[in-house]
Protein backbone atom coordinates (compact mmCIF):
# COMPACT_ATOMS: atom_id res chain seq x y z
CA UNK A 1 0.00 0.00 0.00
CA UNK A 2 2.57 2.47 1.17
CA UNK A 3 4.85 1.20 -2.22
CA UNK A 4 1.66 2.10 -4.13
CA UNK A 5 1.15 5.58 -2.69
CA UNK A 6 4.71 6.35 -3.19
CA UNK A 7 4.67 5.57 -6.85
CA UNK A 8 1.17 7.78 -7.23
CA UNK A 9 3.23 10.47 -5.78
CA UNK A 10 6.31 10.70 -8.37
CA UNK A 11 3.90 9.86 -11.34
CA UNK A 12 1.61 12.63 -10.10
CA UNK A 13 4.76 15.11 -8.99
CA UNK A 14 6.52 14.11 -12.85
CA UNK A 15 3.21 14.78 -14.13
CA UNK A 16 2.71 18.28 -13.11
CA UNK A 17 6.78 19.22 -13.57
CA UNK A 18 6.31 18.28 -17.69
CA UNK A 19 2.86 20.41 -18.06
CA UNK A 20 4.63 23.03 -16.49
CA UNK A 21 7.76 22.69 -18.62
CA UNK A 22 5.86 22.27 -21.66
CA UNK A 23 3.79 25.75 -21.03
CA UNK A 24 7.01 27.69 -20.20
CA UNK A 25 8.50 25.69 -23.31
CA UNK A 26 5.15 27.06 -25.38
CA UNK A 27 5.11 30.70 -23.91
CA UNK A 28 8.85 31.45 -24.97
CA UNK A 29 8.28 30.36 -28.76
CA UNK A 30 5.48 32.78 -28.51
CA UNK A 31 7.27 35.01 -27.75
CA UNK A 32 9.71 34.54 -29.96
CA UNK A 33 7.62 34.23 -32.71
CA UNK A 34 6.04 37.45 -32.02
CA UNK A 35 8.69 39.40 -31.68
CA UNK A 36 10.51 37.96 -34.85
CA UNK A 37 6.80 38.61 -37.28
CA UNK A 38 7.18 42.18 -36.13
CA UNK A 39 10.69 42.69 -37.05
CA UNK A 40 9.69 41.04 -40.26
CA UNK A 41 7.00 43.26 -40.35
CA UNK A 42 9.16 46.27 -39.81
CA UNK A 43 11.64 44.51 -42.70
CA UNK A 44 8.59 44.57 -45.52
CA UNK A 45 7.81 48.01 -44.73
CA UNK A 46 11.07 49.38 -45.02
CA UNK A 47 11.66 46.89 -48.49
CA UNK A 48 8.87 49.15 -50.24
CA UNK A 49 11.35 51.92 -50.02
CA UNK A 50 11.77 53.55 -53.71
CA UNK A 51 15.57 53.44 -54.77
CA UNK A 52 17.30 55.26 -57.46
CA UNK A 53 20.82 55.65 -58.18
CA UNK A 54 20.91 59.10 -55.71
CA UNK A 55 18.71 57.69 -53.00
CA UNK A 56 20.83 58.58 -49.71
CA UNK A 57 19.79 58.49 -46.18
CA UNK A 58 17.82 61.68 -45.91
CA UNK A 59 15.77 60.54 -48.94
CA UNK A 60 14.56 57.49 -47.43
CA UNK A 61 10.93 57.88 -46.12
CA UNK A 62 11.36 60.02 -42.81
CA UNK A 63 10.09 61.78 -40.36
CA UNK A 64 11.52 65.32 -41.41
CA UNK A 65 8.31 65.91 -42.70
CA UNK A 66 6.56 65.71 -39.58
CA UNK A 67 9.74 67.72 -37.65
CA UNK A 68 11.36 64.74 -36.44
CA UNK A 69 14.73 64.69 -38.39
CA UNK A 70 15.59 63.09 -41.25
CA UNK A 71 17.51 60.94 -39.43
CA UNK A 72 14.68 58.00 -38.58
CA UNK A 73 12.84 55.78 -41.22
CA UNK A 74 8.87 56.06 -40.18
CA UNK A 75 6.84 52.89 -40.06
CA UNK A 76 3.98 51.52 -38.00
CA UNK A 77 4.71 48.73 -35.72
CA UNK A 78 0.45 48.29 -34.11
CA UNK A 79 -2.90 49.87 -34.20
CA UNK A 80 -2.41 51.51 -31.19
CA UNK A 81 0.63 53.61 -32.61
CA UNK A 82 -1.39 55.18 -35.11
CA UNK A 83 0.17 56.85 -37.85
CA UNK A 84 3.79 55.87 -37.29
CA UNK A 85 6.30 54.92 -35.43
CA UNK A 86 9.83 57.05 -36.12
CA UNK A 87 12.86 55.07 -35.79
CA UNK A 88 16.13 56.88 -35.46
CA UNK A 89 19.14 55.31 -37.60
CA UNK A 90 22.41 54.34 -36.18
CA UNK A 91 25.33 56.14 -38.08
CA UNK A 92 28.49 54.35 -38.75
CA UNK A 93 28.96 50.96 -40.15
CA UNK A 94 27.50 47.94 -38.24
CA UNK A 95 29.06 44.98 -36.56
CA UNK A 96 30.10 42.35 -39.33
CA UNK A 97 29.06 39.54 -36.21
CA UNK A 98 26.18 39.83 -34.10
CA UNK A 99 27.39 41.28 -30.67
CA UNK A 100 26.81 39.47 -27.39
CA UNK A 101 23.36 39.44 -25.66
CA UNK A 102 25.19 41.85 -23.05
CA UNK A 103 26.18 43.97 -25.13
CA UNK A 104 24.45 47.40 -24.81
CA UNK A 105 24.09 49.96 -28.15
CA UNK A 106 26.77 52.34 -27.52
CA UNK A 107 29.38 49.42 -27.02
CA UNK A 108 28.79 48.64 -30.93
CA UNK A 109 27.74 52.50 -31.59
CA UNK A 110 23.98 51.82 -32.60
CA UNK A 111 20.92 54.04 -31.54
CA UNK A 112 18.63 52.05 -29.74
CA UNK A 113 15.02 52.00 -30.40
CA UNK A 114 12.50 50.64 -27.79
CA UNK A 115 8.86 49.49 -29.35
CA UNK A 116 6.55 47.77 -27.07
CA UNK A 117 5.37 47.13 -24.64
CA UNK A 118 2.85 44.41 -26.89
CA UNK A 119 0.78 42.56 -24.18
CA UNK A 120 1.01 39.26 -25.08
CA UNK A 121 0.04 37.44 -21.67
CA UNK A 122 -2.37 39.00 -19.32
CA UNK A 123 -4.38 37.72 -16.43
CA UNK A 124 -7.00 39.96 -14.91
CA UNK A 125 -5.88 42.73 -16.92
CA UNK A 126 -1.94 42.72 -15.64
CA UNK A 127 0.76 42.48 -18.20
CA UNK A 128 2.49 38.82 -17.23
CA UNK A 129 4.87 38.89 -19.99
CA UNK A 130 4.81 42.30 -22.27
CA UNK A 131 7.20 42.07 -25.23
CA UNK A 132 9.83 45.47 -25.48
CA UNK A 133 12.06 45.27 -28.58
CA UNK A 134 15.68 46.48 -28.54
CA UNK A 135 16.21 47.49 -32.22
CA UNK A 136 18.95 49.31 -33.97
CA UNK A 137 19.05 50.08 -37.61
CA UNK A 138 21.51 50.33 -39.99
CA UNK A 139 21.57 51.44 -43.50
CA UNK A 140 24.36 51.63 -45.45
CA UNK A 141 23.47 53.30 -49.33
CA UNK A 142 26.72 52.79 -51.05
CA UNK A 143 27.10 49.24 -49.74
CA UNK A 144 29.46 47.53 -52.60
CA UNK A 145 30.49 43.77 -51.89
CA UNK A 146 33.52 42.79 -54.00
CA UNK A 147 33.33 43.87 -57.89
CA UNK A 148 29.56 43.94 -57.72
CA UNK A 149 27.14 47.34 -58.20
CA UNK A 150 26.84 49.06 -55.58
CA UNK A 151 23.28 48.89 -53.68
CA UNK A 152 22.12 49.96 -50.17
CA UNK A 153 22.34 47.58 -47.17
CA UNK A 154 20.06 47.77 -44.17
CA UNK A 155 21.01 46.00 -41.09
CA UNK A 156 18.76 45.39 -38.16
CA UNK A 157 19.59 44.10 -34.64
CA UNK A 158 16.97 43.05 -32.28
CA UNK A 159 16.97 42.00 -28.89
CA UNK A 160 14.35 41.50 -26.48
CA UNK A 161 14.10 39.24 -22.54
CA UNK A 162 11.48 36.80 -21.72
CA UNK A 163 10.73 36.01 -18.19
CA UNK A 164 11.27 32.21 -17.78
CA UNK A 165 10.02 31.54 -13.96
CA UNK A 166 12.18 33.15 -11.85
CA UNK A 167 14.77 33.46 -15.11
CA UNK A 168 15.32 36.68 -17.45
CA UNK A 169 16.57 35.13 -21.02
CA UNK A 170 17.55 37.37 -23.24
CA UNK A 171 17.89 36.91 -27.16
CA UNK A 172 19.68 38.98 -29.53
CA UNK A 173 19.63 38.30 -33.41
CA UNK A 174 20.30 39.95 -36.77
CA UNK A 175 18.42 40.91 -40.24
CA UNK A 176 20.20 41.99 -43.17
CA UNK A 177 18.71 42.41 -46.74
CA UNK A 178 20.55 44.41 -49.73
CA UNK A 179 18.73 46.20 -52.34
CA UNK A 180 19.92 47.43 -55.75
CA UNK A 181 20.11 51.01 -56.70
CA UNK A 182 18.47 51.07 -60.10
CA UNK A 183 15.64 49.25 -61.31
CA UNK A 184 15.65 46.17 -63.92
CA UNK A 185 13.49 46.04 -66.71
CA UNK A 186 12.08 42.95 -66.73
CA UNK A 187 9.99 43.39 -69.86
CA UNK A 188 13.07 42.43 -71.74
Amino acid sequence: MVIGLVLIAMISITALGTALFARRMSEEAIIQNAATSIIYGIVEQMKTVTLSDDTTINQLPSAADDDCGSDHVKVRVDNSTLPNVFLELSSGSPPESLPAATASAADVGATANVIGPFDLSQTNGVRIQPLNIDLWIWIEPDYQPDAMEAMTRVTLIYTYTINNGSARRTFRDCIRFVRAKRQIDRAT
